[in-house]
């Protein structure tokens, strides 16, 4: 009897919990990609990427757009992008997004979406690199990322 009165009270608690903060959800879920290929798996790092403040791996790419995985462990310098909007998800970590005196956190399945022509930065703010998968529209070529500092 005891045990269904327990039972009963940590389904309450985490209803009203989800009820009243409905992003603690979040904290439950893995963050991941799917697509019709199937799950990104994690990305094998090589040591010089790991070692590197912001590493970039080409995932793919279509007509309308390429596809990226980023492995961030300090932070990017101050930036922007000419000709390409950008998505992106946050898969690990935590980080800071920057755009001019506005500064927002990110962690493990939040998503930022960039204007093209928009400065910006994201710092790692975690113990743990930050990883993401970012969607260049239109694909990129590299040669659009504009330094501003």
């Amino acid at each position: 009897m005891k045990k269904g009165i327990l039972i009963s009270a940590i389904a309450g608690v985490l209803w009203v919990s989800f009820s009243l903060h409905p992003s603690a959800a979040w904290a439950w879920r893995q963050a991941k990609v799917v697509s019709p290929e199937g799950e990104l798996a994690d990305v094998d790092w090589t040591a010089e990427e790991k070692l590197k403040p912001a590493a970039k791996r080409d995932l793919g790419q279509s007509a309308d757009a390429s596809y990226h995985a980023i492995r961030l462990r300090k932070a990017e310098p101050l930036h922007m992008h000419d000709t390409h909007d950008l998505v992106v998800v946050v898969l690990k970590g935590e980080g800071k997004i920057h755009f001019g005196y506005n500064a927002f956190e990110l962690q493990k399945g939040d998503v930022t979406r960039i204007p093209k022509g928009v400065p910006h930065w994201v710092e790692n703010i975690g113990k743990e690199p930050l990883e993401a998968y970012a969607i260049y529209m239109p694909p990129s070529d590299g040669k659009d990322f504009h330094r501003l500092d």
